[in-house]
């Protein structure tokens, strides 16, 4: 991202600039591979101002494998960070694992924990960042299908039938008995192209 692509789009009448770390923290961005860095953040920032577009949006996952308070702590403060630069926004997702991605097979983090964590930002954030964040019920569904087998896609359409509330969907999914699936682990550390059924539902 340079001075000429955000001048082009403040050009174009654009008034936000969006783009995504993922990872709450600098750890859980190089766990995903994620290049960019806070640096990268704050100079996007600084041109948005710069050609006076009135907004950052950021796209930020939690959930990810390892994750703690401790990184939605450094999200909080790196936040506020930005938000002193120009007013910002979080868009805030629970992460879900995705088929032929290199994190396939990674299991949800529970419903419970989710909501502890986005009520934690929430809370850091208030006042001072627009935070956006996405239902972890709903990303479990997403999750029960991007991760499920030909019953997911049987329970999706019971689910519709019988209204397409959360509640719906939970019992379609045990109806069909849906489990997502997980690699198996192998001696050298990388996954095998067998895949097992998680043993429960204890993330809801």
């Amino acid at each position: 991202m340079d001075a000429e692509f955000v001048e082009l789009l403040a050009r174009g009448g654009y008034r936000t600039l969006t783009t995504a770390s993922d990872g709450a923290s600098q750890r859980l961005r190089d766990f995903v591979d994620r290049k960019t860095r806070e640096q990268d953040l704050i100079h996007a920032a600084q041109l948005a101002r710069q050609f006076k577009l009135k907004r950052l949006k950021l796209y930020e996952m939690v959930g990810l494998p390892t994750e703690t308070d401790s990184d939605i702590d450094e999200l909080i403060r790196f936040s506020c960070e930005l938000a002193r630069i120009l007013p910002l926004s979080l868009g805030v997702s629970p992460f879900v694992a995705k088929r032929n991605t290199p994190l396939d097979g990674c299991e949800f983090e529970s419903i419970p924990v989710l909501e502890t964590r986005m009520a934690r930002l929430r809370n850091g954030l208030k006042g001072r960042v627009e935070v956006r964040p996405t239902s972890p019920r709903w990303a479990w569904v997403e999750y029960m299908l991007s991760q499920g087998d030909e019953r997911a896609g049987l329970a999706a359409m019971d689910a519709w039938r019988a209204g397409g509330r959360f509640s719906d969907w939970k019992r379609a999914f045990k109806q069909r008995d849906c489990r997502p699936f997980r690699f198996r682990p192998v001696a050298d550390g990388r996954r095998n192209a067998h895949l097992v059924p998680l043993a429960d539902h204890s993330f809801l």
